[in-house]
């Protein structure tokens, strides 16, 4: 399943962040809804979060393939928050298994990429332990992707919908160390544009460190510095311009996904595809 051809420059996705209560807590928007509005507006792709399938959403993954294939668009990514900082190793045991699952529903998706994460800020975890554990997973995983041609990337994150506490390598120093803990495997980057600003820092500084390693670019927005809390995107402080220029001065051409969490509305999507293809499209 290919991109639909909106935009031959740049293939566009979205994770619909600020729709997850309406399509997987209270399933008041059909997810196919969602899917016919996302075409609608141009995004040649979506993403798959882990709420839209089985157990935790309604559909299996080859249901989800057959909508997806009738709607018209692809999937980018499967979205996964697997937790490898917990300070239980049978949990984080189970959060491996849980993850090679995870792999089989890129593969029935036709998802070339499977968002991963370190795992959540437990207290008591201290970094060089959730760091050598997040490693170690991540690389025995990187093993299971390979051989299923799929692609780990993992994010510099803020806090999961389905979290309770916030992401390990919030920081950037965490994070570097962990993508640096990487090297040797497939495991890629997923940049977001704007979590580096709640955490208080620059992602321009951070993109520089990680950016041989990117995978996929996450398009988000935040108007405030070191608040848990997202803009409209093009609205904020995110410098994604100039993010953009720099990803394709480097080469860049993978996907590009939205990530959608001002919960202002549909027209708050809208205006996302808009600003984002116009930024890209100017980004030289």
């Amino acid at each position: 399943m290919g991109a639909t051809g909106y935009h031959p420059g740049m293939k566009l996705s979205c994770l619909p962040v600020s729709l997850f209560q309406a399509i997987v807590i209270d399933r008041q928007m059909p997810l196919a809804d969602y899917l016919r509005f996302a075409r609608e507006i141009g995004l040649d792709g979506t993403e798959c979060s882990l709420g839209f399938v089985k157990p935790i959403g309604e559909f299996a993954p080859a249901d989800l393939r057959r909508i997806c294939d009738d709607v018209g668009i692809a999937v980018s990514m499967v979205t996964c928050h697997p937790d490898f900082t917990h300070p239980d190793p049978a949990v984080r045991r189970a959060q491996v298994d849980d993850m090679r699952r995870n792999l089989d529903t890129c593969v029935t998706l036709g998802a070339p990429l499977a968002r991963v994460l370190s795992g959540q800020r437990h207290p008591g975890v201290s970094d060089d332990e959730g760091i050598a554990w997040a490693v170690a997973a991540l690389s025995e995983l990187a093993l299971d992707a390979d051989a299923r041609g799929v692609r780990l990337a993992v994010e510099n994150h803020t806090k999961s919908f389905f979290w309770q506490y916030f992401d390990f390598a919030q920081r950037g120093e965490v994070f570097t160390r962990i993508v640096s803990g990487l090297a040797g495997t497939s495991v890629g980057v997923n940049f977001d544009s704007a979590n580096p600003i709640v955490a208080g820092e620059d992602p321009l500084e951070l993109f520089e460190l990680v950016v041989d390693r990117i995978a996929i670019l996450h398009v988000a927005d935040t108007d405030e510095y070191g608040v848990f809390k997202f803009c409209r995107i093009g609205r904020g402080h995110a410098p994604i311009r100039e993010i953009f220029r720099r990803a394709r001065a480097r080469g860049f051409d993978g996907w590009v996904s939205i990530e959608e969490a001002s919960r202002s509305g549909l027209d708050a999507f809208r205006e996302a595809v808009a600003f984002t293809r116009e930024a890209w499209d100017s980004a030289t």
